[in-house]
C-alpha cells in the first residue's frame, strides 16, 4: 500500500526508486539507459532475490510506461568476499546469497 501512496504523479527515475524503496528494505539504486529505454534496479545490500520480488514487479509495472522497460540486477556474495571467512562463518550463510549456478547447455 505505500508503494501505491507513493506511485502517484508524473513518472520519474526518482519515482521508481520511491516505489521500489517501499517494497525492499536495503539500500537500492536506480539508473536509467535513454538508448534503450531501460531503467535498471539495482539491489546494492540485499543478497540473492528479496522475499518479495513478486510484489515488487507488480509495483513498478503499474508504475512504469509501457513504452519503458525495467531490468532488476542482484547482489551475490563474490568469491573475493568469501574468501578470507572461516568454515563455520561461511557455513552460516544461505546458499541463496550465492550466486545461481547455471549449467551450460550441451555438457
Amino acid at each position: 500500500m505505500l508503494s501505491k501512496i507513493r506511485g502517484f504523479g508524473k513518472f520519474s527515475g526518482q519515482l521508481l526508486k520511491s516505489v521500489a524503496q517501499a517494497y525492499e528494505n536495503g539500500q537500492i539504486e536506480v539508473g536509467y539507459d535513454p538508448a534503450i529505454g531501460t531503467f535498471t534496479i539495482r539491489f546494492v545490500s540485499t543478497l540473492g532475490l528479496p522475499p518479495n520480488l513478486a510484489d515488487l514487479k507488480a509495483a513498478v509495472g503499474e508504475v512504469l510506461p509501457a513504452h519503458l522497460l525495467v531490468k532488476y540486477v542482484f547482489r551475490y556474495l563474490l568469491v573475493r568476499e568469501v574468501e578470507g571467512l572461516k568454515l563455520q562463518n561461511l557455513e552460516l550463510r544461505k546458499l541463496s546469497d550465492f550466486a545461481p549456478f547455471l549449467e551450460e547447455k550441451g555438457k
